[in-house]
């Protein structure tokens, strides 16, 4: 959640290909392994070259051969230029207003600047005057525009931020792994998926189109498969054992996350209210499993725990057009 990112590059984390010169220390003696087993007299080896070469992008590489090291300024320069950019683009997207958050060090005894809460730090301090990035790590080829100071804009102390670092918990949630069949691309399944990823738009029957434009405008599904997925879609919408289910009084809840005291995140489909019980809806594809049953019935526990006596769950399978009570 910090605003100390580094905009050089890491030994531990980054590498880079090089194209490498022709040294002897590279060099690789082509001959025929056969004749050497045999005994055979070798006159004439020829040497050939490794062309190129992963290494860590590390400050040892200025002190080997002019070539490499020129490759690993470009590095530094491209590095420092991307990570330029992203600190512009957080500054510039807020419309009315920004909160910078940046962990405290002793800046001044820093000599080697890495992050970019040392740039912020330096702002601050320098904020009577124009600011120009203070390190040396600026290359030649960037020029920093000085743009003079609005105003005092007063200064607020925080005392304390409680945080936790999330890296490790914090994943992209990538789309295509949820709406396409991207391990055995079978078409039935993948239907299938892209009727569940629209039914979690859906509360009620008057929903349905707009999904399916938000769909094929987000390129999920192509035009000529609209008509399909609406006509799965109105199969689902008028079982009869989900009539009431897609009311528009009904309060409805879909893909609502549930955070557990042991930091588990469980997603139920789609949790209808009724003035009389809870209803939990799981949309699946395929054939029934034991594991679907388990999984809901996990929700169900969850609902009661949160002080919900009465509660219904319904697994709903996709291509089967059936409605299992469990």
């Amino acid at each position: 959640p910090y605003a100390d990112w580094e905009f050089v590059p890491s030994a531990k984390r980054d590498s880079m290909w090089v194209n490498l010169d022709p040294t002897e220390d590279l060099s690789i003696a082509a001959y025929d392994v056969a004749s050497v087993q045999n005994g055979e007299l070798i006159e004439h080896v020829e040497a050939k070259f490794l062309k190129t070469g992963s290494v860590q992008v590390k400050s040892e590489l200025e002190r080997t051969t002019e070539g490499v090291a020129s490759q690993y300024r470009d590095e530094r320069e491209r590095v420092f230029v991307e990570n330029l950019n992203l600190l512009y683009v957080a500054f510039t997207r807020p419309t009315r207003k920004l909160y910078v958050l940046a962990k405290e060090e002793n800046f001044e005894k820093i000599k080697n600047p890495r992050r970019v809460s040392y740039w912020l730090y330096q702002y601050q301090q320098s904020a009577a005057n124009n600011f120009a990035i203070p390190t040396n790590e600026l290359p030649k080829s960037v020029s920093i525009k000085q743009v003079p100071p609005s105003g005092d804009r007063g200064l607020f102390y925080v005392p304390h931020v409680i945080s936790t670092d999330r890296s490790r918990e914090l994943r992209l949630r990538r789309l295509a792994n949820r709406v396409f069949d991207v391990e055995t691309f079978e078409r039935k399944k993948d239907h299938g998926n892209k009727v569940h990823f629209a039914l979690s738009m859906v509360k009620t029957p008057s929903d349905v189109p707009v999904a399916l434009l938000k769909m094929q405008t987000e390129g999920v599904i192509e035009k000529n498969e609209a008509d399909e997925i609406q006509k799965s879609l109105e199969r689902v919408l008028q079982h009869p054992d989900l009539a009431g289910l897609f009311d528009s009084e009904s309060s409805v809840l879909n893909e609502r996350e549930i955070l557990t005291p042991d930091g588990n995140l469980h997603r139920p489909d789609r949790v209808v209210h009724l003035p009389d019980r809870v209803v939990i809806l799981d949309y699946k594809t395929g054939i029934p499993l034991e594991t679907h049953s388990r999984q809901i019935k996990r929700y169900v526990n969850l609902y009661k725990e949160m002080g919900y006596q009465n509660v219904e769950a319904l697994l709903v399978y996709i291509e089967r057009n059936e409605v299992v009570k469990v």
